[in-house]
């Protein structure tokens, strides 16, 4: 991948970008919220720092957009 993200990464990361704006009152949101499928496809590009992963005491995970992830997901792919 040499620092990019696939497809189906940005696709996940426009998701959680459209979450953010529609409730800019959450800080995050968690892996049930997503669905299992964007979920996986968000942890894979947390080392990135597109994305802060949050584990939670019950297994489960919650995502947020960081200022990189952002501008990744209004900029497309690059």
């Amino acid at each position: 991948m040499s620092g990019g993200i696939t497809p189906g990464q940005l696709r996940a990361l426009q998701r959680l970008a459209s979450l953010h704006d529609r409730y800019p009152d959450y800080r995050g949101f968690r892996s049930r919220f997503l669905g299992n499928s964007t979920s996986v496809l968000l942890r894979a590009i947390g080392s990135t720092g597109l994305v802060a992963l949050e584990r939670l005491g019950d297994g489960a995970f919650r995502y947020s957009l960081t200022p990189a992830g952002r501008a990744r997901a209004q900029g497309g792919a690059s």
